[in-house]
């Protein structure tokens, strides 16, 4: 994988937590509980990726958070 592919496609943990007001050790214990969140790890860094993060939390909220664009009607 690229450095570009993980970039675009994946998050890292802090910036996952950041976005969502919440402790990076709750993004931790979404990704070991069995969730529909995958993530890879890069040396001692993991990454969310952000296509399983959008279906986690909904298009919604993705949105609200900069993850996706709004859908135009």
């Amino acid at each position: 994988m690229s450095t570009t592919d993980l970039k675009t496609k994946y998050i890292p943990v802090t910036e996952v937590a950041e976005s969502l007001h919440v402790n990076v050790s709750t993004v931790y214990r979404w990704l070991d509980k069995d969730t529909c969140l995958e993530d890879i790890r890069v040396g001692k860094r993991r990454y969310v990726s952000k296509e399983s993060l959008i279906a986690y939390l909904g298009r919604d909220v993705a949105e609200k958070i900069g993850l996706t664009e709004p859908l135009v009607p």
